[in-house]
């Protein structure tokens, strides 16, 4: 073979090998984004629920602190009867310092975990496919189809002798 068979035979190669690589990445993404439609979704679900619950966990607990403060003042007000009354009808139990900061703990904890910023082009297409089982499926066959014409066409022939 001449110099030039050979940088051509390269540029074969390389092509070639460029191309495998091309197709059996779309193809192999798409059907892993046709697989993980569903939990990807799922996961933006969830993580809007716990922001819900995180906002009404706080308004729940700006509500026990003003109960927590009139229950003091009527407290301060006639400790006897009403501490009786409390401890037996309601299971009332003062807070101590430890309980709170062990809430605080938790609410810093899920509230860190909550508040990270995800990006929103993710849950809307994983919304788009997991809605449309057409698209699940299509992107299954196009990938299917991509890995198949990477594998058969642009892959590296056996070393001829």
């Amino acid at each position: 073979m001449t110099e030039t068979q050979e940088q051509v035979s390269m540029l074969v190669h390389f092509t070639r090998g460029m191309f495998f690589l091309l197709f059996s990445t779309i193809g192999l993404a798409s059907i892993a984004l046709a697989c993980l439609a569903g939990p990807v979704s799922q996961y933006y679900d969830d993580k809007e629920y716990l922001i819900k619950e995180a906002q009404q966990i706080q308004k729940l607990e700006q509500f026990s602190q003003q109960q927590q403060g009139l229950l003091e003042n009527i407290i301060a007000a006639d400790p006897s009867v009403i501490q009786r009354i409390a401890i037996y009808t309601l299971n009332y139990q003062k807070r101590n310092e430890q309980t709170e900061a062990e809430s605080q703990e938790q609410a810093t904890v899920v509230n860190e975990k909550v508040s990270e910023p995800d990006p929103e082009i993710p849950k809307v297409f994983a919304n788009i496919i997991n809605e449309n089982i057409n698209y699940q499926r299509g992107l299954v066959l196009f990938g299917t189809i991509l890995t198949t014409v990477s594998l058969t066409c642009f892959n590296r022939k056996s070393s001829q002798a």
